[in-house]
């Protein structure tokens, strides 16, 4: 009744339903999609619940995003423990620490790290120590590299047009197996779709997807850095 008419009726109340105006915004880590087909989600649910899809992609996709949010946790941090200029103390060396992990548990567990290395920072020293343990501790120690398979790009594009597990940005699949495999995928994608449609196969705005390509298109010149003068 509310997302068909926008009205509530109290449970239990005789008195006729009340005419509210409100927005709804769900959230959630499954693919209701492809649960929908399968019967394990209402499909009529689905269909008024999808009226603008946003795909919000895990922090290991979008590792960038750690220069601005660690020093913002930081900030949130120091004022909790009333520490101050505790703010001060993640350089810029960390920052690149940061992005070397693949937080599996996103932002959270990032907050948890710095959380836990600024407890146990002592007077005086250096936040890195304790970085590195809270880092050890949550079995993170590992560098963030990128792992490439050799695989065929008709393969993943099939997993992602039947929906085979989590959707998965470009940004992901380079990652995982490289410029070529990611950039041809789409390009499979593209023959089979329009480019916004491509889009939303690869969980992205069309914005976001358009400059991906541009980006990682095949033979683009690097730039060199500027000669000093």
């Amino acid at each position: 009744m509310l997302l068909d008419q926008g009205e509530v009726q109290r449970l239990g109340s005789k008195t006729p339903s009340s005419k509210v105006d409100v927005r709804v915004i769900a959230a959630t880590n499954r693919d209701l999609h492809r649960r929908s087909e399968e019967g394990a989600f209402r499909g009529d649910l689905y269909s008024r619940l999808c009226v603008i899809p946003m795909t919000m992609p895990p922090l290991r996709d979008r590792l960038e995003d750690v220069d601005v949010i660690a020093p913002r946790l930081m900030r949130k941090l120091a004022k909790k423990y009333d520490k101050r200029g505790a703010e001060g103390w993640l350089l810029e060396a960390d920052i690149a620490r940061l992005k070397e992990v693949t937080w599996p548990l996103n932002v959270r567990q990032l907050e948890a790290a710095l959380e836990h290395a600024l407890l146990v920072k002592p007077p005086k020293e250096p936040l890195r120590p304790g970085l590195e343990k809270a880092i050890a501790a949550r079995g993170l120690a590992g560098h963030h590299e990128p792992t490439v398979t050799r695989i065929d790009p008709a393969a993943i594009w099939g997993q992602i047009k039947r929906r085979e597990g989590r959707p998965e940005n470009l940004k992901s699949l380079k990652r995982r197996y490289g410029q070529p495999v990611a950039y041809a995928s789409a390009e499979l994608a593209e023959g089979e779709l329009s480019k916004k449609n491509a889009a939303q196969a690869f969980a992205m705005s069309y914005r976001a997807y358009i400059g991906w390509m541009y980006r990682n298109r095949p033979g683009k010149r690097e730039r060199r850095p500027a000669r000093a003068t």
